[in-house]
């Protein structure tokens, strides 16, 4: 079966790859180079566009494509110009009515209105948070992602630079939640929180710090219950932790680290905490971002994909049953990779019953 890869990249605009699960290969089937340096990417919910953020120093820009269906290719639906600086991640509402984006070099949030087919609008709310931290890199806000929660009711942007996780309505007005936001240890320099399926937990990784810390989430309040380091034990030297994925059966959770360039898997006990951590290499220099295919249309197990930022490639692994990582099944060059999505057909109807769904308690 047949699986879309789309690469965001700096300066190499994105790269479409196909994914052939049987022989387990990559094959380059084609480019886009649209925008320039297209970091982060993300899907509608309901229509074949993916949207991007266009990362440069002294402006904001989003784009949206339509995916054709059979080929993977993309043909240019519009773009359009935000508030901010550095626009680094976006992420699409639950309903498709709009999205919400992270600025890291200006600090800003922004919220865009999308019709009824996908394109974008307009834009309808900025916020930017005030302050620092005590890091050299904390002089100021710097938003590094927005997300929804998984019940579509709030907003949430993780700020590096003032180690604050905003929290708002999801409606596209960047209206402050009571409480408005939660504050993490000084210095940790969130970069990505992740909810868990059922969204009674969340996980937040820290790019200055190294860790993951553990969340309760009620819909109103972050309550910390847990810190970790994603570092081996005896590691000291540079690292930068870049992305979080939980597996499809909700028994572990992953993060890469840049630096040591690895990717550290976590059990996920029944109480959302974290324990028995166990390094792999990730097969490439800077492991910035990676994503998990969905073992419901893979019978052999769940693939990771990883984009490296220095390298320059993507890697493909295997995730066995006890969740460990394989050595490459496939790696093929893409320059200056950063952000990687997976995109597959529908699978053809079972022949045979379908396995009962997981009841791991600490996700459903």
């Amino acid at each position: 079966m047949k699986e879309y890869l789309y690469v965001g990249t700096y300066n190499h605009g994105i790269h479409i790859l196909e994914w052939e699960r049987e022989g387990g290969r990559f094959r380059h089937a084609g480019a886009n180079d649209a925008l320039k340096n297209p970091s982060f990417l993300a899907f509608h919910p309901r229509h074949d566009i993916l949207y991007a953020a266009d990362e440069y120093a002294n402006g904001a820009r989003i784009a949206a494509w339509r995916m054709d269906g059979n080929t993977g290719l993309l043909s240019l639906l519009g773009r359009m110009e935000t508030a901010g600086m550095g626009m680094c991640h976006l992420a699409i509402a639950p309903d498709g009515g709009h999205l919400a984006a992270a600025c890291y070099n200006s600090g800003d949030v922004v919220c865009v209105s999308l019709d009824d087919n996908g394109l974008p609008l307009r834009q309808t709310a900025t916020f930017r948070g005030q302050g620092r931290g005590p890091h050299s890199r904390q002089a100021g806000p710097h938003a590094h992602q927005v997300v929804f929660t998984p019940d579509g009711e709030k907003m949430v942007a993780v700020d590096l630079g003032l180690d604050r996780l905003f929290v708002f309505a999801a409606d596209g007005s960047l209206t402050s939640a009571d409480p408005p936001h939660a504050i993490l240890p000084a210095g940790e320099g969130p970069r990505h929180l992740l909810f868990s399926p059922c969204g009674a937990y969340a996980y937040v990784l820290s790019e200055l710090a190294n860790n993951i810390i553990c969340y309760e989430w009620d819909g109103l309040n972050f309550t910390p219950r847990q810190s970790i380091s994603v570092l081996e034990p005896g590691y000291d030297g540079s690292a930068g932790s870049a992305e979080l994925q939980i597996s499809p059966d909700g028994r572990f959770l992953y993060a890469s680290v840049r630096g040591p360039d690895t990717i550290v898997r976590f059990d996920i006990a029944a109480d959302g905490s974290l324990s028995r951590p166990a390094w792999f290499g990730a097969h490439g220099k800077s492991p910035r971002m990676f994503i998990i295919s969905d073992a419901s249309v893979n019978n052999d197990g769940a693939s990771m994909f990883i984009a490296h930022q220095d390298s320059g490639s993507v890697v493909a692994l295997h995730i066995g049953a006890d969740g460990g990582l394989s050595d490459p099944l496939d790696e093929i060059s893409v320059p200056n990779a950063c952000c990687v999505l997976t995109r597959h057909p529908a699978p053809p109807p079972s022949r045979h019953p379908a396995p009962p769904p997981s009841r791991h308690p600490a996700m459903f």
